[in-house]
């Protein structure tokens, strides 16, 4: 049993063996790598430096001789006077006032008392050597009545009387009664021979060829109210301790004298 067993097994293997050498043959496998040249397109992107021509337009401000025609004076109608008034006068300033010594002077009663008394001294010694004089001619309605009271107001109050401390006594009238300047401005309507102020204590000035020099003529024997004469010193007292000192609380200064932001300067002569 176990011989038959042996053959049997031989048996089959032998089969096997037929059967393989009879199954069809298998195929072998061959890789084959093919190698192809490919033409390819390269873009090669390189910078180039160009110049430019770059043209700049700037805008020149280029000054421009103009030549304006001035217009001459334009006429204005004639004024019409309000009710119960009547149209201003003017004058010539030689027909106004005039610079002289006269025959004789007056004065109040009340005055004239005060010099009998030794109060004051007489009224001729009290003047100027060529007192201000004010003509008949240049008085629109002539030579007032004497006497009478003035009476006048304001609207300020009265700080105090010191000028040169920067006091105000208000205006509408109140200074000019008491103060004394080298010119007046306020008359300069009434004048119909120059726009130019009254004079007062300067009574007569010129200026230099190149308008840049002012020359002022002091009126002669002015007295201040306690007797001592008015000179030029006194001119530049204000001047140099009031104008240009800048701790004094002035209503002007330095700042006012100047001319096209040069310094104007003044000297006694």
């Amino acid at each position: 049993m176990k011989n038959f067993k042996v053959l049997l097994l031989v048996a089959l293997i032998t089969a096997a063996l037929l059967l393989a050498s009879c199954a069809a043959p298998t195929p072998e496998v061959i890789e084959v790598i093919v190698t192809q040249e490919v033409e390819k397109e390269v873009i090669v992107t390189q910078e180039v430096e160009v110049e430019k021509e770059v043209v700049v337009t700037q805008e020149v401000e280029v000054e421009k001789e103009v030549v304006v025609e001035v217009q001459g004076a334009i006429p204005y109608p004639e004024g019409v006077p309000m009710v119960g008034g009547e149209l201003p006068k003017t004058f010539p300033l030689d027909e106004m006032i005039v610079y002289k010594a006269l025959d004789s002077y007056s004065q109040p009663e009340w005055m004239d008392a005060m010099v009998a008394s030794g109060q004051l001294p007489p009224v001729e010694e009290r003047l100027p050597d060529e007192p201000q004089v004010f003509l008949a001619s240049g008085m629109s309605t002539g030579l007032g009545e004497y006497g009478g009271v003035w009476r006048d107001f304001s609207a300020c109050p009265t700080e105090g009387w010191n000028l040169g401390a920067g006091q105000t006594q208000g205006w509408f009238g109140i200074n000019i009664i008491y103060q004394e300047a080298l010119v007046k401005t306020g008359p300069i309507w009434m004048r119909s021979d120059n726009v130019e102020p009254f004079p007062n204590l300067a009574k007569s000035w010129e200026w230099s060829d190149d308008g840049m020099e002012l020359t002022m003529h002091l009126i002669e024997g002015a007295k201040w109210s306690d007797g001592e004469p008015f000179t030029a010193d006194d001119v530049m007292f204000t001047w140099e301790y009031e104008i240009l000192d800048p701790k004094d609380k002035h209503n002007t200064s330095r700042t006012t004298w100047k001319d096209n932001g040069e310094d104007v300067n003044l000297e006694k002569v």
